[in-house]
């Protein structure tokens, strides 16, 4: 039997409506918000709203943030710092090297 559900019902209307909060399949939480710039489909990430909230203003075209706890859907304020493309790529990389550092230091102290 066919659906008998109007077709393109959009918003709160349509039968898969989730109160416009969206999953990424990396974790990340988006929130409804169209007309913001950073926003795609009507979407924008969480972590940017509330960053933005926190500030004060919205994010400079270079600034991304990055979650201090490394939970993607940990979103609260406090667990949210805003950087540049580059102090984020860089915070990264002096993460991975301490951590090889102290895989490399578990291994020495396991013998």
């Amino acid at each position: 039997e066919a659906c008998m559900l109007p077709l393109g019902l959009r918003g709160k209307d349509n039968f898969s409506w989730r109160g416009g909060v969206a999953r990424h399949s990396k974790g990340y939480i988006y929130r409804q918000a169209p007309g913001h710039p950073r926003a795609h489909n009507g979407y924008v990430l969480e972590h940017i709203l509330v960053a933005e909230k926190k500030l004060g203003r919205k994010l400079l075209p270079d600034e991304v943030i990055h979650h201090i706890n490394g939970i993607k859907d940990d979103n609260r304020p406090e667990n949210i710092a805003v950087m540049t493309a580059s102090e984020h790529s860089k915070l990264h990389a002096r993460m991975r090297r301490k951590a090889k550092q102290d895989k490399l230091y578990q291994h020495l102290e396991g013998r």
